[in-house]
């Protein structure tokens, strides 16, 4: 009988562990699960080139003008 709860009680520790573990493992997920927020969006992560200086700028900080980007007021006249 003593080896029977002996294994009994090593089963229930290592459910409680599984568990425990599994719960831990989830909450990690959603810290490092970015929020729609942080996402950025698509212009935000394509890059032009400017035309006059070759400087390659992010898109939505570019200037454009007739169908081309430049990276400051002044290239872009």
């Amino acid at each position: 009988m003593p080896l029977f709860r002996l294994i009994a009680i090593a089963l229930a520790i290592w459910i409680i562990w599984f568990f425990i573990r599994k719960s831990v493992m989830q909450a990690k997920a959603k810290l490092h699960k970015p929020k729609s927020s942080q996402v950025k969006s698509s212009t935000e992560d394509h890059i032009v080139k400017c035309e006059t200086c070759g400087l390659h700028v992010p898109e939505n900080t570019a200037f454009q003008k007739a169908g081309k980007f430049y990276c400051s007021p002044e290239h872009c006249s």
